[in-house]
C-alpha cells in the first residue's frame, strides 16, 4: 500500500467510525503516522479526500456483476444487492453524511448526480428486458419503471443511516435492507415473476 492508499485508508476508516464533519486533516495525519504537511502534499483539503474515497467507491461500485441472462433473473439482482450493500457499508460515511458533503462540496454533489442519471438508465433497460420476458408487467408505461427505480435508489442510498441509527451490524443490516429493495419488484410481478420470486432464499 502506497502513501495516498494507506492515508485513504485511514481517511475512510476515521469517517466511518467518526463522521466526516468530526475529521480533521490533522487527525487523519496523525492516524496514518505522516506529517500534516505531508498529508496536504496529496490533498490539499477535505473535500479532495471525500472526492477520492467517493471515486475509490465508484470504481469498485462499477465491476459489481449483474448476469442478465441467468435462469432467475431476480436471483441475479438479489445477489447484486448484497455486494452494492456490503459496499455501501464499507463507506458508508458517504451516505450517512451525503446531504452535508452535498451542500460542501459541489463536484461531490455533481458526481451523485451523474450516478443518479447513469444507474436509471441501466435499470430501466434492465426492466423492459425483464418485462419484454414476461416477468415485470408495466403495461409497456415507462412510469412504472420511473417510480420503481426511485423507490429502490432512495432505499439504496439511505438505508445505512437507519441501520446506524438502529444499531445494526452490517450482515443483519444487509441482509434486512436488500430484500427490502427487492421486495420493491413485487406489485410489477407478473405470475411467471412471482414464481421465480417464491424461488429464492
Amino acid at each position: 500500500m502506497n502513501s495516498r492508499e494507506h492515508i485513504l485508508s485511514s481517511a475512510l476508516n476515521l469517517y466511518n467510525k467518526n463522521g466526516y464533519e468530526a475529521v480533521s486533516l490533522r487527525s487523519v495525519a496523525e492516524q496514518t503516522g505522516i506529517s500534516h504537511g505531508h498529508l496536504r502534499h496529496y490533498f490539499p483539503g477535505r473535500e479532495f479526500l471525500a472526492s477520492s474515497i467517493l471515486n475509490d467507491f465508484l470504481a469498485e461500485h462499477d465491476q459489481i456483476p449483474l448476469q442478465t441472462d441467468q435462469k432467475n433473473i431476480l436471483q441475479s439482482i438479489q445477489e447484486r444487492l448484497q455486494f452494492q450493500y456490503h459496499l455501501i457499508w464499507k463507506y458508508r460515511f458517504l451516505f450517512i453524511d451525503l446531504v452535508h458533503l452535498s451542500r460542501k462540496n459541489p463536484k461531490f454533489k455533481k458526481h451523485f448526480q451523474e450516478e443518479y442519471t447513469k444507474r436509471f438508465s441501466r435499470m430501466k433497460d434492465i426492466f423492459f428486458k425483464m418485462e419484454k420476458e414476461g416477468i415485470l408487467a408495466f403495461g409497456g408505461k415507462s412510469r412504472p419503471a420511473e417510480i420503481l427505480f426511485s423507490q429502490m435508489f432512495l432505499i439504496s442510498t439511505y438505508w445505512v443511516s437507519e441501520a446506524a441509527v438502529l444499531g445494526m451490524r452490517r450482515e443483519a443490516a444487509v441482509r434486512h435492507y436488500s430484500r427490502i429493495c427487492l421486495d420493491l419488484f413485487l406489485p410489477y410481478l407478473s405470475e411467471k415473476g412471482r414464481e421465480l420470486y417464491l424461488a429464492l432464499k
